[in-house]
């Protein structure tokens, strides 16, 4: 207690001179009461008795003058002394004087990456650790220290233990190795840590809990209107604080103090997605992807230009286009893959305060070519040309590769086809369906395969609405009603309301090309789309649902308004009626210019999209990577090589059985860096396989909008909250670092001299 007194103090030895100087006053007291030898006299008696009468005035004016003196004698001793007041911030965070475990949590992940002008906001974390773990030392030295690094909470920087000379230094040698981890919003594990670490404590111990950070409002935080959003949409009310309330029964004492280092108006432009935009690419042709660039800042921003890469080799540049505060923007880019196999492709944004999210990457498999089946109708005269002639459409003749392959099948080989080898599948006018083929189209659809079905004269509705509709339970996206023809005096009917948004037609949006305008359609089969449904209430609920409701994206301009192309998602797969015919017996679209670009389109928007166990997406730095292997494909050893190769060494990885009963997995859990996995399989038959994952940093870590104060103190009604910005206590050697108090000391010495003078000159007169 005496050591944390003096440190407050920068001149020890003048504070003993002035609490010696306080002697003064009081010996000087003491020596003025000597007593006299008492000689009786008469004519004092009437001085003694007035002496009596006013001898406890008299005392009590002499003990204030005493006082007063004393006063006067410590202030001159504390005004030498420089004494000095800690700052406001570290006096709320050390909290009373009984002996706490404190536990530091400091915030890792990588918005605490974001520059300044005087470092990044990490940096300024870890000097308020330091500048914490020195103030306990000097003013708690008793006091047990735990601190934690976010990303890795289960491993302590410091476990438990009195901080001395020794670990202080040990501490800053370790932080000043560490950087910011490549995860986001780890703060809620940490404290999951935290709250372990608690029941385990044995005992009623006072417990003190600080977590640096910079505090995003994407972790405390939502919109108003958003799941588990408060009523004011301010507050998560199971916010990373929900974990430390006490429990019942619970004797602990704990008090929390956030700490916050982050930057205000903060500006940052994130990538914050990057996807084929399409179900496959195909080497050789050109493939559509898209990047989303997102403004978190308070101001609008350019970032200039897009950098792309594939592989290590650069590809031109796509400029981008200004972006307003808390927008998002697409950017569409063409990319033409040169060889079949797996792709990494990496788009990049000038580096910018925040360089971790300015990157995302792409694992891509190109295929050698889109496998299309078309089953061939038996109809009437004219209709043996249907097949080919879809054909031509789907793979032209020329120079250039459509990137499509075609299969013709007829009708009565469809029960014996593989259809698992393909990735769309095109009835054009079929009649021959059965209970089995029916079965087999719907579980090529609901694995992700695309089907579309084109109407004809040899079209049942009742069959397809009995096999296929299913009272819109099945795989059809409309119940079939029956062929309508237009009047022969009315000549055909037109396509009218094309909903450009839709995939299949968005090429044709915003031209004035009448792409539809002299495409006559003489008959049509009617239809009504169907509605949502679900999955049979037995599935389990987690479960996707089985279709979506049907989207119509075309129609005639009959009295009715009838769809001419219907869609719906079925399972993984995509399901899409033409009501019309693929050749011309009820149509003349094949003659038009618009059908090659739109069956190309269609092709590419239905196409089977790779199997997201086999080739995951989306996997975020932190989580682990899992493979699912084809069974009986591939050995069961594999080797995984990380971003950081060969820096790092690969590893070798051991399948395991999967989560589905005869599936076996890779199981990869060591993702801290954003970048491409490789995973290195070999066949049964001894070929090479390389498999590519993508991982990438969290977007909405992006997002540096922060909490304010009220906000945070109200996180978590059940600990005592304390924050505390930390500018107050970052300073380390600043004079302003702590609050001198000789002005105010001067001012009361001058006062208490001056009350000392007239009282003593007021008692003076009053006494003679």
């Amino acid at each position: 207690m005496a050591t944390s007194i003096l440190a407050a103090f920068v001149s020890s030895a003048a504070l003993f001179a002035g609490l010696a100087g306080v002697s003064i006053p009081i010996l000087i007291h003491l020596f003025s009461r000597r007593r006299f030898r008492r000689v009786r006299w008469a004519a004092m008696d009437f001085l003694l008795e007035a002496e009596r009468r006013n001898r406890r005035r008299v005392r009590i004016e002499q003990l204030i003058l005493l006082a007063l003196r004393c006063l006067a004698m410590l202030l001159i001793g504390l005004l030498l002394a420089r004494w000095y007041a800690p700052p406001r911030g570290l006096a709320a965070m050390l909290g009373g004087t009984a002996r706490t475990d404190r536990i530091v949590v400091l915030d890792d992940s990588f918005s605490m990456g974001y520059r300044t002008d005087r470092g990044t906001v990490f940096d300024a974390g870890k000097a308020a650790l330091l500048r914490l773990a020195r103030w306990l030392q000097q003013t708690a030295p008793e006091d047990r220290l735990t601190v934690l690094i976010a990303s890795r909470a289960e491993q302590p920087l410091v476990a438990a233990r009195r901080l001395d000379e020794a670990g202080a230094e040990n501490l800053r040698g370790q932080l000043d190795r560490l950087r910011p981890s490549e995860r986001g919003g780890g703060v809620r594990d940490a404290l999951a840590a935290v709250r372990r670490l608690l029941d385990d404590q044995t005992g009623a111990v006072n417990t003190a809990v600080y977590i640096i950070s910079d505090f995003q409002r994407v972790d405390w935080a939502r919109p108003a209107g958003e799941e588990r959003g408060g009523s004011d949409g301010a507050l998560l009310r199971d916010g990373p604080l929900a974990v430390l309330a006490s429990r019942p029964g619970d004797r602990q004492t704990v008090r929390v103090c956030l700490l916050d280092v982050g930057e205000e108006n903060a500006s940052n432009a994130c990538v914050s997605s990057f996807v084929l935009d399409q179900p496959q690419a195909v080497a050789g042709v050109p493939a559509r992807f898209l990047a989303k660039i997102t403004n978190y800042g308070p101001v609008s921003m350019s970032p200039e230009s897009l950098r792309i890469y594939v592989g290590e080799a650069a590809q031109p540049a796509v400029p981008v286009p200004a972006i307003a505060p808390g927008q998002t923007v697409g950017v569409p880019i063409e990319l033409t893959l040169p060889s079949p196999g797996p792709a990494a492709i990496t788009v990049e944004l000038p580096d910018d305060r925040l360089p971790a999210d300015n990157r995302r990457h792409l694992a891509v498999d190109a295929l050698r070519a889109i496998r299309v089946l078309l089953v061939q109708g038996q109809g009437e005269a004219g209709a043996r040309e249907e097949p080919p002639l879809l054909a031509v459409a789907l793979r032209p003749e020329g120079p250039v590769f459509s990137g499509n392959e075609v299969d013709v099948i007829d009708e009565n080989a469809l029960e014996d086809a593989n259809l698992g080898a393909y990735h769309v599948v095109v009835l054009a006018n079929v009649f021959r369906l059965t209970e089995s083929v029916a079965a087999q189209v719907e579980a090529f659809a609901r694995a992700g395969g695309g089907v579309v079905f084109f109407a004809g004269d040899q079209v049942d509705p009742e069959l397809y609405n009995r096999l296929l509709y299913r009272e819109g339970v099945g795989l059809l996206p409309a119940r079939l009603v029956a062929p309508i023809e237009a009047p022969a005096t009315g000549g055909a009917y037109h396509f009218v309301d094309p909903d450009y948004t839709h995939p299949l037609l968005r090429h044709f949006a915003g031209t004035d090309v009448p792409f539809f305008d002299g495409v006559l359609t003489r008959q049509f089969m009617g239809c009504e789309p169907a509605g949502a449904a679900s999955r049979p209430a037995t599935a389990p609920t987690s479960e996707p649902a089985e279709r979506s409701a049907a989207r119509v994206a075309l129609f005639y301009d009959d009295p009715d308004r009838h769809p001419a192309i219907v869609e719906q998602v079925f399972g993984r797969g995509h399901v899409v009626l033409f009501t019309t015919t693929a050749n011309k017996a009820w149509t003349n679209f094949p003659d038009w210019f618009s059908y090659v670009a739109m069956m190309q389109d269609l092709v590419q928007y239905v196409a089977r999209s790779s199997d997201p166990a086999a080739f995951p997406s989306g996997v975020l730095v932190g989580a682990p990577i899992t493979l699912t292997l084809e069974p009986g494909r591939f050995d069961p050893q594999a080797i995984i090589r990380s971003p950081a190769f060969p820096e790092q060494p690969q590893w070798t990885l051991e399948a395991r059985p999967g989560s589905v009963e005869g599936t076996v997995q890779l199981f990869w859990p060591h993702t801290e860096r954003a970048g491409v996995y490789r995973f290195g399989l070999r066949e049964t038959g001894g070929q090479a396989v390389t498999r590519l994952v993508a991982v990438n940093v969290d977007p909405a870590e992006g997002n540096l909008a922060r909490c304010d104060e009220q906000t945070l103190s109200r996180s978590a009604p059940a600990p005592a909250v304390t924050y505390v910005r930390g500018g107050e206590i970052i300073r380390d050697d600043a004079e302003d670092a702590k609050h001198e108090m000789w002005p105010a000391v001067l001012i009361v010495l001058a006062g208490v001299l001056m009350a000392e003078s007239a009282l003593a000159w007021w008692f003076g007169a009053r006494t003679g």
